[in-house]
């Protein structure tokens, strides 16, 4: 169990970090441009992600989070690929220190409707 969650976080890293690269390829301006999409644009979207990713964080560490929407004002994508990189290395490294206890705990959480989850 712990092998298949340390190797779900490194490839979500992963697979982070090749997504990054390729949106910062793209032409200027593409990445913030409005677009009929879920969240309306490319940076909006991984905003989004990145926001769930730290909410997550803070329920598996029974820590607390300011997001009160799933879809926060974002901010530049510097900033952002920065920001989800330290988090996925985060991740990484938290999933490496658990216990085979700790990985199996059932984690109460509350969405950020309000929502009770498990």
């Amino acid at each position: 169990m712990l092998t298949d969650l340390h190797g779900l976080c490194r490839y979500m890293a992963w697979s982070n970090r090749v997504f990054y690269q390729a949106v910062a390829g793209l032409p200027e301006g593409e990445v913030e441009r409005q677009r009929p999409m879920l969240f309306g644009s490319i940076l909006n979207l991984l905003h989004h992600v990145y926001a769930m990713d730290v909410v997550w964080q803070q329920h598996m560490t029974d820590g607390s989070h300011d997001y009160q929407q799933r879809n926060p004002p974002a901010c530049s994508f510097a900033e952002l690929s920065h920001l989800q990189a330290e988090l996925d290395d985060w991740f990484v490294e938290y999933v490496t220190h658990l216990s085979r206890a700790q990985s199996c705990e059932v984690i109460e959480f509350e969405f950020i409707g309000g929502a009770p989850g498990i």
